[in-house]
This record gives structure tokens, C-alpha cells and sequence, in this order.
């Protein structure tokens, strides 16, 4: 819990310090970012090798098999489709929402001060090759196995997809925070069960998370185009 505390805590807090001594937001959000992701891959090797083999692949699953490219497919059409109807049912009940995507907030989003050629460059690298992989094995693989031995399982994937929501709270999104955390838990919900499902192999959850948040960079990029 510390180190999740850790990398929140890297996410939210870090862009303002290195703002305040740099003076470049531009400066603090790819540091924010390197910092951030680091911490993750850092905790996940931290956690293998003080309570489990010491491996990303025997103690968190991270491996890929051909199988996982179809069950992947097939989890993030869900997903899509699951998140659409939960997004439909908060608009209709009033609830604020925004969106983390940082090629179409631009104006509550952390990078509207980036320049867009460095928006677009840092989106990519990070929505569709980093956080597919370091996000899985720090929710999917740390949290929900944590869970696992000791909650049933339908506790276990509430928790770890409400923490998956809330890693992607900011104050620049104020209220919206609401809607995006619900509807992000939703998509770490549909994470874990493909996980759950794979048992245990982050394969599946990986392409799944890639194919959503590579959908989410094309509608960025279509929009700033």
C-alpha cells in the first residue's frame, strides 16, 4: 500500500514541484511521466523478489500466448461496449465526467501546456506501449493476486478495478474525476475478469488495455487532425 501510496503520490504532486523549480510544465509532465513508471516497474520487481520468485513471468504472469491475442479481442469489444452503456447511464442520471485522454482534454488535461507535437509523441509512447504492459503488472498482477489470497474473488475485482479508477484522478479534471473514475473502473473491471479468466496470465489483459487505449490515441489524434 505504500508504494501505491508512492506512485499516486509521483502522479499528482510531482508535476507541480518540478513546475515550481523548473518553471517548464513542458519539463515536469515527461519527467512526471518517466518517474511515474519507473516507480511502477520498480514496485512490481520490489514485490517478486521480497515475497515471490523473483520473475515477472512465475510470479505475475507476465507472459503471451497466441490464445491471449483472441481472448484479448474479445475482452476489449466487451469492454467497449460496457463502458458505452455506463457512460450512457451517467449522462442520463447528471454526473460529471471528462476524459483522460490527453489529446482531447486540452483544457483540464496536465499536458495543454505541452507543445502538440510533444503531447502526441509522449501519448503514444506511453497510452499504447508503456501502460498496457507497467499498469497490468502493478494492478493485474500485484493487486489482484494480493487480493486474491485473501478475498473471494468478486471483492477482489471490485477493489483492484476502484483502484485502477482512482489512479487516474488530478485536480485539473476537479468533478469530472467522478464520471471518469467510474467509468475507468468499469474498464478495470472487464481487466481483471480476462485475467481472472486467463488465470493469472497478463497476456489477454495487456492486449486488451492496449487495444483500448490505442483506440483512445486514434480518436485523440483523428480530433487534433
Amino acid at each position: 500500500m505504500a508504494g501505491f501510496g508512492l506512485v499516486l503520490a509521483l502522479g499528482d504532486g510531482l508535476p507541480t514541484l518540478i513546475a515550481a523549480l523548473r518553471g517548464s510544465a513542458a519539463v515536469s509532465m515527461v519527467l512526471t511521466v518517466v518517474v511515474q513508471y519507473l516507480s511502477m516497474a520498480a514496485l512490481c520487481l520490489a514485490v517478486c523478489r521480497r515475497w515471490g520468485t523473483g520473475s515477472l513471468r512465475a510470479d505475475l504472469g507476465f507472459r503471451l500466448r497466441r490464445s491471449d491475442w483472441l481472448d484479448g479481442t474479445i475482452g476489449w469489444l466487451c469492454g467497449v461496449g460496457l463502458v458505452g452503456v455506463v457512460a450512457s447511464a451517467l449522462r442520463r442520471v447528471g454526473v460529471p465526467t471528462s476524459t483522460n485522454n490527453p489529446l482531447t482534454a486540452r483544457g483540464d488535461a496536465p499536458t495543454a501546456s505541452l507543445p502538440q507535437w510533444l503531447a502526441v509523441g509522449l501519448a503514444a509512447v506511453v497510452m499504447v506501449a508503456v501502460a498496457p504492459v507497467l499498469e497490468e503488472l502493478l494492478f493485474r498482477g500485484v493487486l489482484l493476486r494480493s487480493l486474491r489470497s485473501r478475498l473471494p474473488i468478486v471483492p477482489a475485482l471490485m477493489v483492484q478495478a476502484a483502484a485502477f479508477g482512482l489512479f487516474h484522478v488530478d485536480g485539473h479534471r476537479g468533478i469530472g474525476n467522478v464520471g471518469l473514475v467510474v467509468v475507468l473502473s468499469t474498464v478495470g473491471l472487464v481487466l481483471g475478469v480476462i485475467a481472472c479468466r486467463d488465470q493469472g496470465r497478463l497476456g489477454g489483459s495487456m492486449i486488451a488495455h492496449g487495444l483500448h487505449n490505442g483506440l483512445a490515441f486514434g480518436i485523440g489524434l483523428a480530433a487534433l487532425l
